[in-house]
């Protein structure tokens, strides 16, 4: 049921994890080896101080990060920190004997209240009662009821949303809270046509729905629903939507790339609704007009021959902001199902979320197979892929900021290598990491990680049609909900000060520069900033705005 939740305070958006207990059990080995990890040493620079193989210096980290209860170097870095700060007896203020790892205060565990403003999608799946004036059967109906929520449970599960389920017999299922992914809209309109599917016509024909996008200020710590403005906008929708045929605020439409003709079946709703809405329908028909906006994607014509010749080929969609690679990714599927090719999709679910990464897929894929009329045989994704290219060339379209690299390790060298005589397209997004904002698109052949040639073709962004409000970047939310809380922290204090070095951040924080500029790498590995020595600066301007943007500091 959906319940008001207390809005808890969080200095940084985050809560940062003051147990410093479990450092009392490191052996002096690893207190010896945290140390230097606090200052920034890396694993062979431990080894040579400490007269150790670098292969037993990583054991003692992975056995640090498991005491620590933690997963990185930065926060067990962090956990030093606090470990030595609170070693010291009330009042006392000796100075350690090591200056390299002096913290000026404790980190930012009370500093000030930052919440988070991030754009949030919520689906309101609303019962309805017969009104064709025939009576009522309540075993019928409650059956109805239950597997209506079931079935909105496990799809999104599978599309990494929360669940809720509503004492009427609906749901609530929301996207972007707590965790985003930089592609809620589009992921939302994806799970509501998954629920509605005409091979599953049972689940969708007793309900109404309507989807909500609004920007919501939350606390990223806080698990309950703090969404209440987009659920109220889909409960609204639901309202007025027919059973079957969902209704959609005008700005998730928008970023989820629907087209609309005027008097067609997905024009805008008038009417007595009070706020502009569109209907979503079926997955349009492709569109081969949509290459023209992305310069004509004239590789698509070889990717269709290789196919129709019974080859694998793996495009990687790399882009800075991440988000457009949503709409890139986008546009290919369409170019290459207007050639033919059935286009299959699959989302990446976030690797905060928890759970099978390769079940959740898997569920997805299976739910792709009923949307194309097609029985499927297989139980998960490594076999699912190669009975997707079984009846001819097809398109599978992998959404999501690191979508290439997770497809690859989930299914692991033996199906990489069974795929290269499938006729199917892989088009996943990679996030760029490095260098200036850009999309590009990497060609990388048959194999992902084995392919001898690779070609990378720039590209030119069209403008979109929708914009976020309130500065919000959904691509910067996503990443930065994947680095660690004091990461994030670090980044915060950054895009306020807009410092050229770590220093003035060191001080905000009170931390070492050491701690900070681990912080900064960690930041750097994300694409977010770029460093050298004790010097850092953002990826771009934007970058920093939009992270400036989403705090909303000193809630009261």
């Amino acid at each position: 049921m959906l319940r008001a939740a207390p809005m808890i305070p969080d200095p940084s958006g985050d809560k940062l994890p003051a147990e410093t207990a479990a450092a009392g059990s490191l052996s002096a080995r690893q207190r010896e080896i945290l140390a230097l990890l606090t200052q920034g040493k890396s694993n062979k620079e431990i080894g040579q101080l400490l007269g150790l193989t670098t292969g037993t210096v990583k054991q003692h980290i992975y056995a640090l990060f498991r005491k620590l209860g933690v997963r990185n170097r930065t926060m067990a870095a962090v956990r030093g920190a606090q470990a030595t700060k609170s070693a010291l007896p009330s009042g006392e203020a000796r100075e350690p004997q090591n200056a390299e790892i002096t913290t000026r205060s404790s980190p930012p565990t009370a500093r000030e209240t930052h919440y988070t403003r991030r754009l949030v999608t919520a689906v309101a799946i609303e019962r309805r009662v017969r009104d064709d004036g025939a009576p009522d059967n309540a075993i019928e109906m409650e059956s109805h009821a239950a597997r209506l929520r079931e079935r909105a449970r496990q799809i999104a599960f599978d599309f990494d949303a929360r669940f809720e389920p509503l004492p009427d017999g609906g749901a609530a299922v929301w996207f972007g809270q707590p965790v985003a992914h930089g592609d809620e809209a589009t992921r939302a309109v994806a799970f509501v046509r998954a629920l509605i599917s005409e091979n599953r016509s049972d689940a969708g024909a007793g309900c109404s729905i309507g989807i909500g996008t609004v920007p919501e200020v939350v606390d990223q710590s806080e698990r309950s629903s703090l969404a209440f403005r987009a659920f109220r906008v889909a409960m609204l929708l639901s309202t007025f939507a027919e059973p079957g045929v969902p209704l959609a605020c005008a700005l998730t439409a928008e970023l989820a790339g629907e087209r609309t003709e005027s008097g067609g079946p997905g024009a805008t709703v008038h009417g007595d609704l009070p706020v502009a809405a569109r209907t979503i329908g079926p997955e349009p028909a492709p569109s081969p007009a949509v290459a023209r906006h992305w310069g004509g994607l004239p590789f698509v014509a070889e990717l269709e021959m290789s196919a129709r010749r019974g080859r694998c080929n793996w495009v990687a969609v790399e882009s800075w902001p991440p988000e457009d690679a949503t709409r890139l990714i986008q546009a290919i599927g369409e170019s290459l199902a207007a050639k033919g090719l059935p286009a299959y999709r699959l989302w990446m679910p976030s690797s905060a979320s928890g759970g099978n990464v390769a079940e959740r897929l898997g569920g997805q894929l299976r739910e792709e197979f009923l949307g194309h009329g097609r029985n499927f045989q297989f139980r998960g994704l490594h076999d699912g892929l190669p009975e997707l290219g079984s009846l001819g060339p097809a398109v599978l379209l992998a959404y999501g900021i690191d979508a290439f690299p997770t497809l690859v390790s989930v299914l692991g060298a033996a199906t990489l290598a069974q795929l290269r005589t499938t006729p199917i397209v892989i088009v996943a997004g990679a996030m760029h990491r490095a260098g200036a904002p850009q999309t590009a698109v990497r060609l990388v052949g048959s194999h992902p990680t084995g392919s001898p040639f690779v070609r990378v073709l720039r590209m030119t962004v069209p403008a979109p049609v929708a914009r976020p409000p309130h500065g919000i970047r959904p691509g910067v939310q996503a990443v930065l909900d994947r680095v660690s809380p004091f990461a994030r922290a670090v980044a915060r204090a950054a895009a306020e000060l807009r410092p050229t070095a770590i220093g003035p951040i060191a001080l905000t924080l009170g931390v070492s520069s050491d701690i900070v500029a681990a912080g900064c790498r960690e930041l750097q590995d994300a694409g977010i900033i770029t460093m050298s020595d004790q010097t850092l600066q953002f990826r771009d301007s934007a970058t920093a705005d939009a992270i400036r943007a989403s705090l909303v500091a000193r809630i009261k």
